[in-house]
């Protein structure tokens, strides 16, 4: 047995074999047993596949759509207060405020417009596939998400001055609530003496620290949440790996250096188009790149990453509704996946990366259909077992190929051969 071979640690690989004569069932308990049935290739090159790590293999373009859901990624509010809080706006309007916020937020990601930049591009502007869902802590008498406190030595926000704190993490450590798997937005007032200053100029701000996000610039003269909106869709890209786009660094070719005008002026550099990239500073703020959604994609599919654990686990629940599969198609990057995968006669499906799949979810090659296994892990990833790979062929030998490792886990409890 070679390195072709997979690695196997619990593989539940059903065969069902169809003659004229008789069906029978196997159920293969060794890989010996397995490559019986599989026809093996040679390693392929890696200087011609993209990697797992390559953004490209994340990005929600239309013809990706068979394999890709929407993505929640849980938040709360914890808005901050002085004791003496005569300024400040009350708890309740503050949670209506901040969910017309949040509404605006989601209309400005499903809009995701056109790039402004470069004059006469054609990037594409994809559907982001990301929202926000509200979560209560699950252990904690609150069921709305929302959190009030007061205290006069953290409430305040300062991104400037002798007194800044935008980058001080105390307030996070004091008042965060499961930022293991919520993300903890802290809404922040400016301090009073800063905004009485005659040489302080009112902004709004934010900054993303870990798992949490800081924003503030909620004075009482008539706030609007769609200000507040761009601003806080600007700081989750960066919860989700993003970097400023005007620059050199950000990893992106389709977010060019720009002058980061935030509005257009009559005057050079801001004299002609400006950006309207999230991840720029303008008046906009609401075109996300398709490299700028990959990013975003691959650490929601990345077990490593902390980022991933905030993102609601769609995945773990069954749905019925399967993927099928009746053309040639290769995967790469990492998948979680909730449904069945049913290759149909005539197609091909080939798998990389990390592929989750749900509780009793199942892999079924039909007669015709062929499945390759190319240097891919397929497990559950929420404590739980998959259902395996169904083969209904007379031939399996053409019907599942392996490259490369492979590693199969997490399919429950084997049977005897029938």
């Amino acid at each position: 047995m070679n390195n072709t071979t997979l690695t196997l640690l619990t593989v539940l690989l059903v065969v069902f074999l169809s003659s004229c004569k008789k069906t029978q069932t196997y159920t293969l308990l060794s890989m010996e047993d397995v490559i019986l049935y599989g026809s093996e290739l040679p390693e392929s090159d890696p200087n011609t596949r993209l990697a797992c790590s390559a953004w490209e293999n994340y990005v929600p373009y239309p013809e990706n759509m068979l394999w890709f859901e929407q993505e929640k990624i849980r938040i709360n509010f914890h808005t901050m207060y002085d004791s003496v809080g005569d300024k400040l706006m009350p708890f309740k309007e503050k949670r209506m405020f901040l969910w017309y916020m949040m509404d605006n937020a989601h209309l400005r990601l499903r809009s995701n417009p056109k790039m402004n930049l470069p004059v006469g591009n054609n990037t594409p502007n994809l559907q982001p596939m990301y929202m926000y869902e509200i979560t209560a802590s699950p252990d904690t008498n609150n069921f709305n998400g929302h959190y009030a406190h007061v205290d006069d030595e953290l409430y305040f926000y300062l991104n400037k001055g002798k007194h800044r704190n935008n980058y001080s993490k105390e307030v996070i450590k004091k008042y965060a609530i499961h930022d293991d798997t919520i993300l903890n937005v802290f809404v922040m007032p400016v301090h009073p003496d800063s905004v009485a200053s005659k040489t302080y100029k009112q902004h709004n701000a934010g900054v993303a620290l870990g798992t949490s996000v800081k924003i503030s610039g909620f004075w009482e003269d008539d706030p609007k949440p769609w200000e507040y909106a761009a601003m806080f869709n600007h700081e989750v890209g960066h919860v989700f790996g993003l970097a400023h786009a005007w620059t050199k660094s950000d990893g992106c070719e389709d977010t060019p250096v720009n002058p980061n005008c935030f509005q257009k002026t009559n005057k050079e550099p801001c004299k002609g188009p400006i950006s309207n990239n999230l991840m720029d500073y303008n008046n906009e703020q609401m075109a996300i790149t398709p490299c700028q959604l990959g990013i975003i994609h691959r650490t929601m599919h990345d077990i490593k990453s902390k980022k991933r654990k905030l993102v609601k686990q769609r995945w773990c629940k069954y749905n019925p509704n399967p993927i099928i599969i009746t053309d040639v198609q290769e995967w790469n990057g990492n998948k979680d996946l909730s449904k069945d995968i049913i290759v149909k006669s005539g197609a091909s499906l080939s798998l990389s990366c990390r592929i989750s799949m749900a509780k009793g979810a199942k892999i079924i090659v039909e007669e015709g259909g062929k499945l390759v296994l190319d240097n891919v892990r397929l497990h559950n990833d929420c404590g739980d077992t998959w259902g395996g790979i169904k083969i209904h062929s007379r031939n399996p030998n053409q019907s599942i190929i392996f490259r490369g490792t492979n590693v199969i886990e997490n399919t429950g409890t084997q049977l005897s051969k029938v």
